[in-house]
């Protein structure tokens, strides 16, 4: 799911709600409608974030190196700023993390 893709969900959402609602809709219909909105847009949130994750292998395939220099990268930008999540030898990199990653590799290519 792509940023494009998770804005149209959440608009959807929020036109079916103000539909559902009516035209004089009581308290419980409203608190009910915005129950329902609220937990449309947790799950779409839930999903969004959870699909723009990557691993090591992924990192190195996009990055078009292997998976020894995007491990030493992320020890070397960590170093710097907090940057991806270390759990034991694994790394997990969100993908609006990327452009870091390529800026760094890029100042550090010679030629």
């Amino acid at each position: 799911m792509n940023r494009a893709t998770y804005n149209q969900l959440i608009a959807d959402a929020k036109a079916e709600a103000l539909f559902a609602l009516g035209p004089s809709p009581s308290p419980q219909r409203v608190q009910h409608v915005l129950d329902t909105l609220a937990q449309r847009v947790a799950a779409a949130t839930r999903d969004f974030h959870l699909t723009n994750l990557m691993g090591i292998e992924e990192l190195a395939t996009h990055l078009g190196t292997t998976d020894s220099a995007v491990r030493r990268l992320l020890i070397r930008r960590n170093a710097e700023s907090p940057l991806g999540l270390k759990t034991g030898r694994a790394w997990i990199v969100d993908i609006d993390e990327l452009p870091a990653l390529e800026r760094d590799r890029r100042r550090r290519t010679r030629a």
